[in-house]
């Protein structure tokens, strides 16, 4: 019996032992549903080193990637980034805003039917056969990366076949450290009702808020000096004619220099009181009326303790080199950043550069080419005076051009080449929709913009060199 025993006690050993073996074994196992599965991996300093030695946490997941937006039409080229505004056929025919909703598709963070409302845009440009629009979403949203914002801008630029000119003076302006904000500036293929309108620029509005200008503030019963407060305006020779135009109120008149000033920021309604608001409304004339004055008189010590003067340089070389004369009369925003200290008067963003060149203003788009197109001092801007006649400033012009401007022109002239050749299909689309019955402008205006910024460089490092 002990021998009997003794061997049971042995073939239990070798079962433990064998048993041990098989709970160590890497090979794969069936399951009862037949799937095959592969037991973890444990700790073991004999795994290959290009092997990973513990899997047991799960995996980290990846994030989920942007869904594609997809347009409910067929577009005919993917070049260019694709806006569609959806009105449900109202017409958009007035600066009076109308519900929309808003695709934007062909873009890493597209939009699929973002809701909103747009209207007509612009002064002149609004009465043209292809109509600029300004975009205000119910909510914030991030537009080709850009800070996030309610409202949005889509310039037609009819007045420019070769739809490069604000593309190409927007570029410049970004390159300048001496303007707070500058919009940027997007190549976009625009559908309206599903209607193909043509390429356009989208960039952002011109506005106060945190992540363009940074003006925002809370107006208070205390503030009493124009040096408590933020402003933005523009020069308009339109301002009388906007929708709720009210002289004291939305804008003033300057007889002194014979233009209007639009306020654009603050509002009566950011203001406690109705009587605070008209003291700052005073304030702010008075003061506009003291600098044009020095503006005209070429006032350099005026001017250069309340005046960024530095901005208002790089405002003329970006005109100067663009062949901008419109802006001696309107389209020419300042701003003043009092509640931060800041109290003087800066000139900024530039815009508005569809018509430009030194060309005549014909209404029509431009047809006429001529590379001896020149600056006139005495169609120039009040406010560039002191630049052309003050020997002190007239220096600081042309340090400025030489150390900057030359320099980036040629980037600048790439830039533009390089976004004509982006968007072949787009272009011929966007000349069979307005320009039809003129079948080479798109192509003569591309060539010749080239060219005049090429001649503008050689002219300007001439005179300025």
């Amino acid at each position: 019996m002990r021998r009997i025993a003794i061997y049971l006690v042995l073939g239990i050993l070798c079962l433990l032992t064998l048993a041990g073996c098989h709970a160590g074994d890497q090979s794969p196992t069936d399951t009862a549903d037949g799937e095959t599965t592969l037991p973890a991996v444990t700790d073991n300093p004999t795994v290959p080193p290009d092997t990973e030695s513990d899997t047991s946490a799960p995996p980290a997941e990846e994030p989920p990637s942007a869904p594609t937006v997809t347009l409910p039409f067929p577009v005919p080229t993917d070049e260019l980034p694709v806006i569609s505004v959806n009105t449900n056929g109202v017409a958009v025919d007035s600066r009076d805003y109308v519900d929309m909703t808003m695709t934007l598709a062909g873009v890493e963070e597209g939009l699929l039917d973002v809701g909103g409302e747009i209207r007509l845009r612009g002064n002149s440009t609004m009465r043209m056969e292809k109509k600029p629009y300004r975009i205000r979403l119910y909510q914030k949203h991030s537009l080709m990366g850009l800070e996030k914002a309610k409202s949005w801008v889509l310039l037609a630029d009819y007045l420019d076949p070769s739809t490069l000119h604000n593309y190409a003076a927007l570029s410049l302006a970004a390159t300048s450290e001496n303007f707070d904000f500058v919009p940027t500036p997007y190549k976009v293929n625009l559908y309206l009702n599903g209607e193909y309108e043509g390429v356009y620029t989208l960039c952002e509005q011109v506005q106060e808020q945190e992540g363009r200008l940074g003006l925002e503030q809370k107006i208070t019963r205390d503030m009493t000096e124009l040096s408590d407060y933020n402003f933005l305006i523009c020069m308009n020779y339109n301002a009388p004619e906007k929708p709720g135009a009210e002289e004291g109120v939305t804008y003033f008149y300057l007889s002194s220099v014979e233009r209007y000033f639009e306020l654009e920021y603050p509002t009566r309604e950011d203001f406690p009181t109705e009587a605070q608001f008209h003291t700052f409304f005073t304030a702010l004339e008075d003061y506009m009326r003291k600098t044009c004055m020095a503006f005209l008189q070429t006032d350099r010590a005026y001017l250069g303790k309340n005046v960024h003067m530095n901005s208002l340089i790089d405002l003329f070389i970006i005109d100067r080199i663009m062949g901008e004369r419109d802006h001696h009369w309107k389209s020419v925003f300042m701003y003043y950043k009092g509640a931060e200290g800041d109290p003087k008067l800066s000139f900024g963003p530039p815009w508005d550069y569809d018509f430009c060149m030194y060309t005549e203003w014909t209404a029509q788009p431009n047809e006429e080419f001529d590379l001896t197109n020149d600056f006139n001092p005495a169609e120039a801007a009040f406010f560039y005076r002191p630049l052309i006649y003050n020997s002190y400033y007239t220096r600081k012009v042309s340090s400025r051009y030489k150390s900057h401007f030359s320099e980036i022109l040629p980037e600048i002239i790439s830039k533009v080449e390089a976004q004509a050749e982006a968007m072949p299909e787009s272009l011929q689309m966007n000349q069979d929709r307005w320009y039809e019955d003129k079948p080479d402008i798109t192509r003569d205006n591309l060539h010749f913009f080239v060219r005049y910024l090429q001649s503008r460089k050689s002219k300007l490092d001439r005179e300025w060199g």
